[in-house]
């Protein structure tokens, strides 16, 4: 995927997937990642590479072998940033981040860090009052409290995730077109105020009807299953 998108002249935040349970299944997406890390058409490139997604939203110690290959990556791509995509709640819940040990010796060996802020799972969250959730969650990421936790995260963060459904509804949050365009036109301008290009990213291009794991999961694209637009971009 990244050697296609990459030829058609797009740059690629590249995600490695790492399971808790075999992280020995990771080393081929890390050899993968190498080679495409040295690719390149034009300024086209991959501009980043995240280890893990989410993976630490029930543990209570980083995986050793997270850091391994984080580091390998490093090594082998010395101008490409490596880091990994997490939860903004592991970043701001103390019940969580004092609950993960080794969390912050894995912020400082990052160089890039993805967070995910996803405001429909916060509870009561009107489609029209999202980003103002969004905006107030990524300036507590970067105020005194969360540097005195994690130095120099501020500087490394990255919004890897953030969306609006347009269909779901639990915890008094409602998915529809409407709220997603209007979430997805309130990002872009807020993005494009607060954000560089390469540090803001939204989730997602197509709806996932296999995603079954919340009422909301399946409904996040911006287009659907069949390659339409919901709404005019």
């Amino acid at each position: 995927m990244a050697t296609l998108a990459i030829a058609q002249g797009l740059n690629v935040s590249l995600g490695v997937p790492f399971d808790n349970e075999n992280p020995s299944a990771t080393a081929d997406y890390v050899t993968a990642a190498i080679s495409a890390g040295s690719l390149s058409n034009g300024s086209a490139s991959i501009v980043q590479i995240f280890v893990g997604n989410e993976n630490l939203a029930s543990v209570d110690q980083v995986p050793s072998e997270m850091l391994s290959y984080i580091t390998q990556l490093q090594e082998a791509l010395p101008n490409v940033p490596i880091g990994t995509v997490q939860r903004n709640t592991e970043m701001l819940d103390s019940s969580r981040y004092n609950a993960i040990s080794g969390l912050a010796d894995l912020f400082t060996a990052c160089d890039v860090v993805g967070v995910n802020i996803q405001p429909v799972f916060t509870a009561d969250t009107a489609a029209t009052d999202a980003i103002t959730l969004v905006s107030n969650q990524w300036t507590e990421l970067q105020n005194s409290d969360t540097e005195s936790r994690f130095p120099g995260l501020a500087d490394k963060l990255a919004i890897t995730e953030t969306g609006w459904p347009s269909a779901g509804s639990a915890d008094g949050n409602t998915g529809s077109v409407t709220g997603a365009q209007q979430f997805y036109s309130d990002y872009m301008t807020w993005a494009a105020e607060n954000l560089d290009a390469s540090r803001s990213h939204y989730f997602q291009m197509f709806d996932l009807p296999s995603r079954t794991d919340t009422v909301f999961e399946a409904h996040f694209g911006i287009c659907d299953q069949d390659s339409n637009e919901k709404f005019t971009l």
